[in-house]
Parts: structure tokens; sequence; C-alpha cells
């Protein structure tokens, strides 16, 4: 396992401050700070990532973190898939996001998602105005055909707000290319009633949901 926490810097850090690890099985990579796109690249290519199980993505928007900037760093991290080249994190089967503020797009979720096809258990921690969706194009092609288990956090939120009830998720229990899933768990903090959202989600899976408010 390798921890990694970037706040800030100006320079590269990277080029002396690893060897290749050919090993490595598991990734938690936090960023915090403004973090140079090249800087990041030169990070990624020490690393097999066809080989890695798990990984664990933390970025941490803000007053120096925009939009294009989450958006650079995730199309560093999941190398656009090459036709007749394997996906770039190939035997991942365990992944999770936490993002605070940057609400990312539909181009960056399909970078992510069909970078692992073999993922098994996804954790998002989004925030409240998050893109996040999966789309059915995305399901037929192979991704996340394998998912077991999805576990999403939402921050407080008024109920007009909510993104689990315009179907951003249907994709994945509408058909029957996800087979194996098992178990969808919901943890939310809401400022007023989100029966209708979820109502809509317990008649597409029934007691695969798991909802829990606090």
């Amino acid at each position: 396992t390798l921890k990694m926490h970037f706040e800030s810097f100006d320079e590269d850090p990277v080029s002396d401050f690893l060897p290749v690890l050919p090993s490595l099985k598991s990734l938690d990579l936090a960023i915090e700070g403004p973090m140079p796109n090249a800087t990041l690249g030169r990070l990624m290519a020490l690393l097999r990532t066809r080989r890695l199980t798990r990984l664990a993505l933390s970025v941490a928007c803000g007053d120096e973190i925009n939009e294009p900037d989450f958006e650079d760093w995730v199309y560093t991290i999941f190398a656009k898939q090459i036709a007749g080249n394997q996906p770039s994190f190939e035997l991942l089967e365990d992944f999770t996001l936490k993002v605070d503020e940057c609400r990312g797009s539909t181009p960056i979720f399909d970078r992510i998602l069909n970078s692992m096809p073999n993922v098994q258990h996804v954790s998002l921690n989004l925030p409240q105005l998050s893109n996040v969706r999966v789309l059915g194009q995305w399901v037929r092609a192979g991704a996340s055909q394998h998912l077991r288990t999805l576990r999403i956090e939402l921050p407080r939120m008024p109920t007009y707000e909510f993104p689990l009830e315009v179907g951003r998720f249907d994709a994945l229990f509408d058909g029957e290319h996800c087979k194996d899933f098992e178990r969808m768990e919901v943890k939310i903090a809401s400022l007023y009633s989100t029966e209708r959202g979820r109502a809509r989600l317990q008649s597409l899976l029934g007691e695969k949901l798991h909802w829990i408010e606090y």
C-alpha cells in the first residue's frame, strides 16, 4: 500500500521521489492543493496501474483548485484507452472517490469508469451539485458489469438538488448487464424529505437498497 498526500508545491518533487513500483497493489492519493499536471503525470508513470487492485482518490477543491484542474488530473490519472490496449486499471476491484465542491462532468466519469472494467466495489463521496452519472451505453460496452456494491455519501442538501432523484445510476440496475450487483448504500444528511428519491430507488432495487439518513 502506498499513501500519498499533496497539499501544494510549485516545483517537481517526483523526479527522485520514488523508484518504479511494479508490485504496488493499493494506492491512496490525496490532492489538497495546486498540483502541476506534469508532476502528476510523472508520478503516475512510476506506477503500473494495471496491477492495482485498490485505488482511493481524494480531491479537495476550493479557491486554488477549479473544475479545469480536476478535469486535467482525472485525465492524467486515468489514461485514455487506446484500441487494442488493456484498460489502465484492468485489475482494479475497489475504487473510492472523494471530491469536495468540484462537480465533474459526464466525460470525466466516462473516463474513470471505463478505465476499470473489473471493479467490484465503488464508494463515492460527492459534493452537493455533483454531475456524476452512469450512462447505459457505458454499461452495455462493458463498464461496471462486475460491480457488486455501490456506496454513495452525500452532504446536507435540500431535496430540490438531490442527485439520486434523476436516475443517474439507473443504468446499473436496468437490464441484465450488472448481474453480480448485491447492494447500494446511500448515506445522506438531508435538510428535507428525500422520500421520492428513496422510493424510486427502492422500486428498482428492493432489498438491495440500504438507506441511511443522519
